[in-house]
């Protein structure tokens, strides 16, 4: 029987997503066996699901309608009309191997030559199959089916009632631990100068080589910061992590007994680019930067240099997330301007200008957002994001000439409509 319904706990196919509940299908099966439940009722609560008044007749019949959500499906299939018809075919299938012991999927293209199975039926069985749904609609990927809760109303309600509190309550949470972790992150890129310093000072240690350097305050520092920051620049010297080349670098040259040469600093800035043009990516090109106005002094310069690199690589995170949320922003407003720019004759002109003007502000407010995230990123940011940004701005603009032309549309009917 687990064969002809194709029962599985997954998918299978291309996305293997699982089953979490088939396992109650087949528990249905077995227990209908063990019943000896009539093959008449067998049949339509798996097909038609009779209306049932006990609920917990109701129940089990439910559960034997997930006989049409078994079966392997192609889940990523782009073309959602072509996967909905399918997932149809495969069902019609299935329902005839079950029930008649007869392949009907071939009158999918054909007239059966031999049995009474036309096109026409074929084509009218699925039309009943698409005016029902398989897939979870509210699944924006596609990948789950829809699943109905085995609980009468007064449970679901008392259910959803108490989901909106929790929900509520995770959401505050999570808002809570987003603001700790902002103000985390700045604090510990605000006090990296140290941290470099402090790190630095315990590898010297650690490697038995004295130094001179003031010690760091730990109530200011994370102990398990500056030891993992530590191990990092131990690390970084075996296997060159770009991002601290230039400190291990500089830090070797300031610990020696050379480290006041302006030439050997002045040698050492060019030998780290030299390096980046021979091997690109074997030392950060934002680090390199950091060297643009001149070799550090000294280990603290170096130091500072590095905690303001960080900060403005934070700000351009933060610029390119926003920038991110802004293009689906601008998205859902494509959307809504290709739904409102063609006008018909009977329209609500008023109603409908109001709209084209709400969506122009809206314009407007997004091409502001825009202007301040080039700002933010600024020359500092690579080629592709600008590029992106322009397109971004270039669409707005598109977006907001329509705007206009639609206002115009209204302004003018509104006119012509007027009676002299």
């Amino acid at each position: 029987m687990a064969g002809v319904v194709r029962y599985a706990d997954s998918n299978g196919g291309d996305d293997n997503i699982g089953y979490p509940n088939a396992f109650r299908y087949r528990d249905y099966i077995i227990k209908s066996f063990n019943q000896d439940k009539p093959y008449d009722q067998f049949v339509k609560e798996q097909i038609v699901l009779p209306d049932l008044t006990d609920e917990t007749a109701r129940f089990e019949a439910l559960t034997g309608t997930g006989f049409w959500m078994l079966g392997s499906k192609v889940l990523d299939l782009k073309d959602q009309e072509q996967k909905t018809l399918n997932i149809i075919d495969e069902q019609l299938d299935v329902i005839g191997m079950a029930f008649i012991g007869q392949n009907i999927g071939c009158a999918r293209c054909h007239d059966h030559k031999f049995d009474p199975i036309p096109t026409t039926d074929y084509y009218a069985l699925a039309g009943i199959l698409k005016s029902s749904v398989t897939m979870d609609e509210n699944d924006e990927r596609g990948h789950f089916m829809v699943q109905r809760p085995l609980a009468n109303q007064s449970k679901l309600e008392a259910f959803e009632k108490a989901q909106e509190v929790i929900t509520f309550a995770e959401k505050e949470l999570s808002d809570i631990i987003v603001d700790a972790n902002d103000q985390l992150r700045l604090q510990r890129i605000g006090n990296l100068a140290q941290y470099l310093l402090a790190a630095d000072q315990s590898q010297r240690v650690s490697e038995n080589i004295s130094s001179n350097r003031k010690k760091i305050d730990p109530a200011v520092l994370d102990p398990d910061i500056v030891r993992r920051l530590s191990d990092w620049l131990q690390h970084s010297e075996g296997t060159e992590v770009p991002i601290f080349m230039v400190w291990n670098v500089f830090s070797e040259t300031f610990h020696a007994k050379s480290a006041d040469s302006p030439a050997k600093l002045n040698q050492l800035s060019q030998s780290l680019r030299q390096r980046s043009n021979e091997d690109p990516g074997s030392v950060s090109a934002y680090t390199l930067r950091m060297l643009d106005s001149g070799p550090p002094a000294s280990l603290e310069e170096l130091a500072t240099r590095y905690q303001q690199l960080f900060l403005t690589l934070d700000e351009l995170l933060k610029a390119h997330l926003d920038f991110y949320l802004l293009r689906e922003e601008l998205d859902s407003q494509c959307l809504a301007q290709e739904e409102n720019t063609e006008i018909p004759d009977n329209a609500k002109l008023s109603d409908d200008l109001k709209e084209q003007t709400k969506l122009t502000e809206q314009s407007l407010a997004i091409t502001a957002k825009t202007d301040n995230i080039e700002t933010r990123l600024g020359a500092s940011s690579g080629s592709g994001v600008l590029k992106n940004l322009k397109a971004v701005k270039n669409r707005l603009q598109e977006a907001i000439k329509a705007q206009q032309e639609a206002q115009e549309k209204l302004i003018s009917g509104r006119i012509r409509g007027t009676p002299s």
